[in-house]
């Protein structure tokens, strides 16, 4: 009796080691997506000529994506990292000039609405650790925390005063927080499919504004 029991107990290890070294390895994957904004103004209300309303997200929606390289510990856990382009969005405001306009002994007030269009992108690395729950096998609803290094550039399509020339973005990189959460699932032929939403928290400066991203991706995974 003690030797089958003996005999069980090694069985059942040695199958949990083999699927943990199946489930275990190197991956690639790639993600496309919605990026949605949180954009701040605020910088760039004092960036704007003249007498202006306030700078407002004309375009808070773009397409976004990433390229990620990861290693799967074993069927709940992986880490991974790479990079991401969170795509690019609009703000504007208008510059407002009045005058008066003046014809012979007849006089008009003049309001001249002149708009100034912001352009805002960032671009940049991360890493992060993913865990969660295993499902049917090969599934994983998983919880996603890391850091990101990323990069926001803002340009004007005006002179917009001496702190953002014409033509110059402002630009500026910092590392902060990401987090996320999604659903992937593992064929057997190795090729992995995954749906997630990720925050990036806080990307930028006090130049640029310190804006929230969060990309909503779907992707394919190779492991090998």
């Amino acid at each position: 009796m003690m030797a089958w029991r003996l005999g069980g107990t090694v069985a059942a290890l040695l199958f949990v080691v083999s699927v943990q070294a199946q489930d275990s390895g190197p991956y690639l994957g790639a993600s496309y997506g919605r990026s949605k904004a949180k954009l701040d103004t605020a910088p760039l209300d004092a960036q704007t000529v003249g007498n202006s309303t306030p700078v407002t997200a004309a375009e808070d929606h773009h397409n976004g994506g990433k390229l990620f390289l990861g290693y799967r510990i074993n069927q709940n856990f992986a880490v991974e990292g790479g990079y991401a382009d969170l795509g690019r969005f609009k703000a504007t405001a208008n510059s407002v000039t009045q005058f008066v306009h003046v014809i012979g002994p007849f006089s008009t007030p003049v309001t001249i609405v002149t708009p100034e269009n912001f352009t805002i992108t960032s671009k940049g690395v991360f890493l992060s650790a993913l865990g969660g729950i295993a499902f049917l096998q090969r599934g994983l609803a998983y919880a996603k925390l890391g850091v990101y290094d990323m990069k926001v550039e803002v340009t004007s399509d005006v002179n917009c005063g001496i702190n953002c020339p014409s033509g110059q973005p402002l630009s500026h990189s910092n590392v902060g927080p990401l987090f996320g959460a999604g659903l992937q699932y593992v064929r057997p032929s190795n090729v992995g499919i995954r749906a997630e939403w990720e925050r990036f928290n806080k990307v930028g400066g006090s130049n640029t504004g310190k804006h929230d991203f969060d990309l909503f991706s779907v992707g394919l995974t190779f492991s090998f």
